[in-house]
């Protein structure tokens, strides 16, 4: 029973160590080659949008059910998978545009929500502003640089994984020295026992 226990024990570290070397190599990679990534899975993004257009197409092309539609439908997917494909970078930077739009309309209608406290006697209404327009100008920057948040994003979250992979590195070689230095205590103890 105990044997199996640290049998599984070393099967999951074992498993624990690898994970995080590879979590830590990407995590690299994403720091290194941040705005490559977002460019393949992009273009990774666009290739599965062809192959579903594709599909589409030829399974309609057997079809009497809906045919033109299915077909236009289909040459819609190749057409909007292909520029995906050819136009990554764009493609992704839709996402902070999008994160950016949400957060000047959000920052506009706290600015207003902070003036509407001033007029009703709101204490700190003040702060209620600044931090209206700083939302106002995260929005913007969102929307300014896309493809340089998209990166930023990505490279923090490179940064993450490689924290993350040598905090499950260290926590491996505690447990394995703990696990050695209460060994060697049984050990000690079983021999002298034996006196």
């Amino acid at each position: 029973m105990f044997q199996d226990i640290a049998d599984r024990l070393r099967s999951i570290r074992l498993h624990l160590s690898v994970t995080a070397v590879l979590e830590i190599v990407l995590g690299v990679v994403l720091l290194i080659w941040a705005r490559d990534v977002v460019d393949i899975f992009a273009q990774v993004v666009g290739v599965i949008v062809i192959v579903m257009g594709l599909v589409e197409v030829f399974a309609k092309i057997f079809d009497d059910t809906a045919r033109m539609i299915g077909i236009l439908t289909g040459l819609i997917l190749v057409a909007v998978g292909g520029f995906i494909v050819l136009h990554p970078a764009g493609i992704i930077s839709i996402i902070p545009i999008i994160i950016g739009v949400g957060l000047v309309a959000h920052g506009i209608q706290n600015f207003s929500l902070a003036l509407a406290g001033k007029r009703s006697g709101a204490s700190k209404w003040g702060w209620m502003v600044v931090m209206s327009i700083v939302t106002i100008v995260l929005g913007v920057v969102c929307i300014v640089c896309a493809v340089q948040v998209v990166s930023i994003a990505v490279r923090i979250g490179g940064a993450f994984m490689i924290i993350d992979g040598l905090a499950s590195i260290f926590m491996v070689h505690r447990v394995n020295r703990a696990e050695r230095d209460v060994d060697s205590v049984i050990t000690k103890e079983t021999d002298l026992g034996d006196f």
